[in-house]
C-alpha cells in the first residue's frame, strides 16, 4: 500500500507482481503541504491528539497483541508488535 501526498516512483518488476500476489493501491488523503500545515498545527497545541493511545507488544507476546484486538477495547487505540523486541507490553 501506497499512502501520502508525496511525489515520486513505484516500481515492481512484473514477476514480482505475478508471482508474490502484490496489489498497490493508493490512497491520497492529504498533499505534503496539508501534511506540514497539520504537525504545525499538532505542535502547537491547536489539535490535541491525547484521546489516542498506543499498546506496544514484542513479537514474542503477539498472541496477547492478538487477543488484546479481539477484545474489541473501543476507542482509538493503535496496537503494534515490534519484531526482535523482547520488553513488555506498554
Amino acid at each position: 500500500m501506497a499512502a501520502g501526498g508525496v511525489d515520486g516512483q513505484i516500481s515492481q518488476s512484473y514477476w514480482d507482481i505475478l508471482t508474490r500476489d502484490v496489489a498497490v493501491v493508493g490512497s491520497q488523503w492529504f498533499t505534503s503541504t496539508e501534511i506540514d500545515e497539520l504537525i504545525t498545527l499538532i505542535g502547537a497545541g491547536v489539535i490535541d491528539l491525547s484521546f489516542l493511545e498506543h499498546r506496544s507488544y514484542p513479537l514474542d507476546e503477539v498472541n496477547d497483541a492478538f487477543t488484546f484486538v479481539d477484545d474489541r477495547p473501543g476507542g482509538f487505540i493503535n496496537v503494534v508488535v515490534h519484531p526482535g523486541d523482547t520488553a513488555t507490553a506498554i
